[in-house]
């Protein structure tokens, strides 16, 4: 379970952001709330309220600076590299890179406009000449029939880059187009295993050599709407393994490497919109959304550079990394190490809804009725699904908002919840009932920092664990009414 007073700690640390509000109201109890949360689903809220309301994404996030690294030049003098995928721009980027450092070539794409695209560039930068095949990874004799070429031309392989991959459809699982899916698998894993099964073939008989296969963070994250893809490099880094395994005793090292969030540039803005678009509830409708939320999720803040990856793949390909082997090198910013609420900050916590009750199981529909379209709806059951899941079975996440209220408005509220007084009061006394009743975590979002510290720490003593995350949203008074009645 997460520990509250370090995502307290982590809060101050980012109430430096500007325009973080969020951070500076949570960070100016110096964590005193947090000292007081109890309860099975405290963490899991506090972790949705950090990672999915906002905190991390409020200030702006600059693009890295490209900052290849200056390897010594000959690093790969004798090398024969051959790079799979080698009309893309991972592809051509490494390959430049490895010429540069001394290596032979050997450039293979599908596509014969990209590889000679490649092959020119290449022509211009100073090393051994490169060589360029038109290859299909899906067709046995046309990888067997490469290989030979390259073995007779030079007489042995003594580097692969395993890079073809196709990315296929971006849609929801029970969307996806089944032909698509068995395309990605026929590229993406077949296609490398074909590859490098007549490569490893050649390299065994000339004692040994190295394999770098590009994974994915996806495969390690399960991405939404991408069903055929993370599938595929799974299996890629499952079989990783298995080869490194294979291929030891005869000197043969394979690793992998997983990037994430790499850009900025066309991959990266294409990507954001074929996330918008898939309908998955799990990314906003907004593109430029897509990437905050995204970046929101890195502990540096920011995407990695082309460069960024190109020098991992380099350092897996080299002698410096002699004693790896079936490892897959993760380049993602700090990405795995984050807690990725399901909430959408945009699409659901921003804008979406006015207060759900979503217990592990099952909704109560009754609370939000009106208050949230049918997709929203869906999404809110999935967000409680999933914070039930984390804390056990029968916990809730409840999100409460409020008009944006002034302080002593809000402050009002929390007296109200301490001493029921009049009708208002009563309600609020049966919220509460039914909230300790149903073992909810409520997350309150109110626009004053002041006032909704009040009522947080009412809530607290009342016997509820309570987050509180500052934000201006929609009115929340409906919803209270017809959860009352």
């Amino acid at each position: 379970m997460l520990g509250l007073r370090g995502l307290a700690r982590g809060a101050r640390a980012l109430a430096a952001a500007p325009g973080s509000r969020a951070a500076a109201s949570f960070a100016s109890r110096d964590g005193g709330l947090a000292g007081r949360l109890r309860g099975p689903g405290a963490a899991v809220a506090l972790a949705a309220a950090c990672a999915g309301a906002g905190l991390c994404v409020l200030r702006p996030v600059a693009a890295a600076e490209e900052k290849a690294t200056q390897a010594s030049p000959g690093r790969f003098a004798g090398a024969v590299v051959i790079i799979t995928g080698a009309g893309g721009d991972f592809g051509r980027a490494g390959a430049l890179r490895l010429k540069r450092e001394g290596a032979t070539v050997v450039l293979l794409d599908a596509a014969p406009q990209a590889l000679e695209a490649s092959a020119k560039a290449l022509a211009e930068v100073p090393g051994p000449p490169a060589m360029a095949f038109l290859c299909d990874v899906t067709s046995d004799e046309g990888v067997e029939t490469t290989v030979a070429k390259v073995e007779l031309a030079h007489g042995r392989i003594t580097h692969l880059w395993n890079n073809a991959g196709y990315q296929g459809a971006v849609k929801p699982i029970d969307e996806y187009p089944i032909a698509d899916f068995q395309r990605v698998q026929d590229i993406n894993v077949v296609g490398a295993f074909r590859v490098l099964h007549f490569v490893s073939r050649s390299m065994r008989k000339t004692g040994g050599g190295v394999v770098v296969n590009t994974a994915s963070v996806a495969a390690l994250r399960g991405t939404p709407a991408m069903p055929a893809y993370v599938a595929s490099k799974a299996a890629l880094l499952a079989m990783t393994m298995s080869a490194a395994k294979d291929l030891a005793p005869h000197g043969i090292r394979v690793n992998a490497i997983s990037p994430a969030l790499i850009g900025p540039g066309f991959m990266w803005d294409r990507q954001n919109e074929l996330h918008a678009a898939s309908g998955s509830p799990y990314f906003s409708r907004d593109p430029e959304e897509v990437g905050k939320n995204k970046i929101a999720g890195v502990p540096l803040k920011r995407v990695g550079t082309k460069d960024e990856v190109i020098n991992c793949v380099l350092f897996l390909l080299s002698e410096e990394s002699s004693y790896c082997t079936g490892t897959n090198l993760v380049v993602d910013g700090g990405l795995q190490m984050r807690y990725e609420s399901i909430v959408n900050q945009k699409h659901l916590v921003h804008r979406c809804f006015a207060l759900t009750i979503c217990v592990f199981g099952g909704c109560r529909a009754g609370a939000v009725a009106g208050a949230m379209s049918r997709s929203e709806l869906r999404a809110a059951v999935a967000a409680g699904a999933l914070a039930g899941a984390a804390a056990g079975a029968g916990v809730a996440l409840l999100l409460l908002r409020d008009r944006g209220r002034s302080s002593s408005e809000v402050k009002a509220k929390a007296s109200h919840v301490r001493e029921p007084r009049g009708q208002e009061g009563a309600t609020y006394a049966k919220i509460l009932d039914r909230l300790r009743a149903a073992r909810v975590v409520p997350v309150v979002s109110v626009a004053d920092a002041s006032g909704a510290a009040s009522l947080a720490t009412a809530l607290v003593e009342g016997g509820l664990p309570v987050i509180e995350v500052v934000f201006r949203t929609a009115a929340a008074e409906e919803a209270l009414r017809r959860m009352a009645e």
